[in-house]
């Protein structure tokens, strides 16, 4: 078994070494991590699934309120937000206080990751002290990518039970097993 200093030591040896990335599937990783992971996938003959979580930034919430205008062609009328006749209508006398992230808020990638990471925090993932987008329990690895994950583990069960549970709290879709050699 590999324990996770060894992990974390050998991750941090190839990131001083390694500045660009590498694209698996739909996934763009930094190529350390990538690298480190498709050699102990190899060397430990791990299976590896990809993951990607659907709608993330809306799934997490704000942790500091945030205000938008309300968009063109819609209005608020006592209170409840319409969608007004004219197309073209500006109701720049109100605004509208968020409660979800939206894509395109300068802090919704950091909130998601945040909501991710204390949700895979509480399944009982421990952070990696070298690279915060890589979590490692007692029987899986999982890399983070912005709103996409491999998993990586001895056994396809272990895989589906981990990606059952994460689904009770994520909205997420199984993409299918990766290949090193693809």
């Amino acid at each position: 078994m590999v324990s996770y200093s060894s992990i974390n030591h050998n991750f941090a040896s190839m990131a001083r070494n390694s500045h660009s990335a590498v694209i698996i599937g739909k996934l763009m990783l930094p190529l350390a991590t990538i690298r480190l992971m498709l050699v102990m996938a190899t060397l430990l003959n791990l299976k590896t699934r990809q993951v990607d979580y659907t709608q993330a930034f809306p799934q997490a919430t704000l942790d500091d309120p945030v205000f938008m205008r309300v968009p063109q062609g819609w209005f608020v009328d006592h209170g409840k937000l319409k969608q007004h006749p004219n197309p073209k209508h500006n109701d720049t006398a109100h605004y509208m206080q968020l409660k979800r992230n939206l894509y395109g808020c300068k802090q919704a990638a950091r909130n998601w990751f945040r909501h991710l990471t204390k949700g895979l925090l509480h399944l009982g993932f421990q952070q990696s002290s070298t690279d915060s987008c890589l979590f490692l329990p007692n029987n899986c690895i999982l890399v983070i990518y912005v709103d996409n994950c491999l998993i990586f583990a001895k056994q396809d069960k272990t895989i589906d039970d981990l990606i059952k549970s994460l689904s009770k709290d994520f909205l997420l879709q199984d993409e299918g097993d990766v290949n090193a050699d693809r």
